[in-house]
């Protein structure tokens, strides 16, 4: 959803996809999302209209927590703007879930009632709160892609307007004329720009590169990105506007140099999202999932090995039981980084379950497989992780799993896990491999 949010799937889309995923999910339930506008009141924005009309304004919110329709009227006794809302799920068919930002900011609600009336499962919590917490992440990625745009269209018109990072350069890449702007955006006076070259604040350029391209600019202009050295040595990712004039009966190149290099950061943090596990840094299921396929390709086509490891922490439930989920994710975390420092650039790490990951090796046999888990097993059963007064102590189990003939993802990732089910069932803290599948 992530992905699609930032290859710009359009909002409504997106909030009516993770609707249809709840239902798919809890198939008895139906779910209506209400999103506060700039008045602060609350209006339909997915799912079916909810009985009578719907909550008036967000004024005094302080739900925190998934709320069923049963106790709502007693736990939102203090919640005003709640009343009339909750007094239309009856008890026990409807719950209602805040869609709560990172900082706190609740931009709207997830309202939930089943088809038919019946007490509801506890298992449903854990799909509904993700789903919030979902939706809410697209929100404010939304947010932020509406920010940006608007902040384009801003800086768009201060360079029209404006002598905003503008400079005058000859077709030999000799700086003629800079602006005030663009001497302090690149940190040099106007008498020093003026005795330089393009290719000096633009790395990995040449002069006869720089000549190439002034030479092919045309009248009607281009727009482009590059990167530019700043007098001290720092990089700025810029966007760069350049068109061919006549001066004083010669032809120049004016171009107008404007620095998005926070608009590329927040696009970096966005991508990210949709790919990097946030607490352990790895990659994420779907992510992984695709290397996978990527590199098994990779392996038919060069003729060359590749290995697969499936590593579950040993009795990681009775961390979470009994020092808290921050001590768990303290484990987690650590473990991230224990496998960054083992693995090689070429390998993948990714976290495909609560604590089960998968690490890709390409170029591996089972030999170096082997070397690689051993060392990965001892490695975790030394590290100690402090939560608290308490210090914690781990260990793992691993599944290997070599490619062989015949094998797709699904094949070679059900005998890697088959490998660490059955390194699990002979005791934890070791190394299982399984051969090919039997005929």
């Amino acid at each position: 959803m992530l992905r699609l949010n930032t290859q710009g799937m359009p909002l409504n889309t997106l909030l009516r996809t993770v609707l249809q995923q709840i239902e798919q999910i809890l198939p008895q339930w139906r779910g209506t999302i209400l999103l506060r506008d700039s008045c602060g009141h609350l209006q339909l924005a997915a799912g079916p209209p909810l009985p009578g009309t719907s909550l008036r304004h967000l004024a005094g919110l302080t739900l925190c927590q998934t709320v069923n329709g049963g106790d709502m009227p007693a736990q939102l006794a203090r919640s005003a703007p709640y009343r009339k809302l909750a007094a239309r799920f009856e008890p026990d068919t409807g719950w209602l879930v805040p869609l709560a930002g990172s900082a706190g900011a609740v931009h709207g609600v997830l309202a939930i009632r089943q088809r038919t009336p019946s007490a509801p499962v506890p298992q449903a919590i854990s799909p509904l709160e993700n789903s919030a917490h979902l939706l809410a992440l697209l929100l404010e990625n939304h947010a932020i892609h509406h920010q940006l745009e608007h902040r384009s269209q801003w800086y768009r018109a201060i360079l029209q307007n404006t002598a905003d990072g503008l400079s005058v350069i000859d077709m030999h890449g000799r700086f003629l004329e800079a602006s005030d702007s663009l001497c302090r955006m690149l940190g040099y006076r106007q008498d020093e720009l003026r005795r330089m070259y393009l290719w000096q604040v633009m790395p990995g350029s040449t002069p006869q590169s720089i000549r190439q391209r002034l030479a092919i600019t045309g009248e009607d202009g281009e727009t482009f990105e590059s990167v530019n050295r700043t007098k001290h040595g720092r990089l700025l990712e810029v966007e760069i506007h350049t068109r061919r004039l006549i001066l004083d009966s010669r032809p120049v190149v004016w171009s107008s140099t404007h620095d998005i290099s926070q608009r590329k950061a927040l696009q970096r943090i966005l991508e990210q999202q949709a790919t990097i596990d946030t607490l352990t840094g790895l990659f994420n299921r779907p992510t992984l999932l695709a290397r996978l396929e990527m590199q098994l390709q990779l392996a038919r086509m060069q003729h060359a090995p590749l290995s697969v490891l499936l590593l579950d922490l040993d009795h990681f439930k009775q961390v979470n039981d009994r020092y808290g989920h921050h001590a768990g994710d303290l484990v987690l975390a650590a473990l991230g980084d224990t496998l960054e420092e083992v693995l090689r650039e070429s390998d993948v790490a990714g976290r495909v379950g609560g604590e089960e990951f998968c690490l890709l090796l390409p170029g591996q046999g089972l030999h170096e497989a082997l070397d690689l888990a051993e060392r990965i097993i001892d490695d975790i059963s030394e590290l100690r992780i402090q939560s608290g007064h308490h210090i914690l102590a781990i260990t793992s189990s691993i599944g290997v799993a070599c490619l062989q003939a015949g094998d797709d993802c699904r094949t070679l990732l059900a005998r890697t896990s088959r490998a660490l089910h059955a390194a699990k069932a002979a005791g934890r803290h070791r190394i299982v491999v399984l051969g090919a599948d039997p005929p």
